[in-house]
């Protein structure tokens, strides 16, 4: 039980670790060394960087995704500061009357900005 708790945390941590620089994270994990420069194996660790990073921005595009489908209003430009998006208009005209030759348009008073 205690080593299933060890084994958590420090899966834990080096997830955060690597989050908050994955570059640094994969040079450690890989055994760099200012020593070892001339033969470090810098594909792997560049690989790893890439595969962190990689997460990262799936786990960027997820909640994006997620917060777009929440609020839909977001995808227009302009429109995310709109109480109004996506309900109907209210007609300005309230009635017209058709003569001869003339047409009459009688149009309303008061027009509520935005109906429940």
């Amino acid at each position: 039980m205690r080593f299933t708790i060890i084994v958590l945390c420090s899966i834990i941590s080096t997830t955060v670790m690597a989050n908050e620089n994955p570059i640094k994270y994969c040079l450690e994990l890989h055994g760099y060394s200012p020593d070892k420069f001339d033969d470090f194996d810098w594909n792997s660790a560049a690989w790893c960087a890439s595969k962190i990073r990689t997460q990262m921005n799936e786990q960027k595009l997820i909640d994006l995704r997620q917060f777009l489908k929440e609020n839909p209003r977001y995808r227009f430009p302009g429109q995310s500061w709109n109480k109004c998006f996506g309900k109907k208009k209210e007609n300005a005209v309230a009635a017209f009357e058709q003569g001869k030759d003339s047409v009459t348009v009688y149009y309303k008073k008061y027009i509520e900005t935005c109906p429940s």
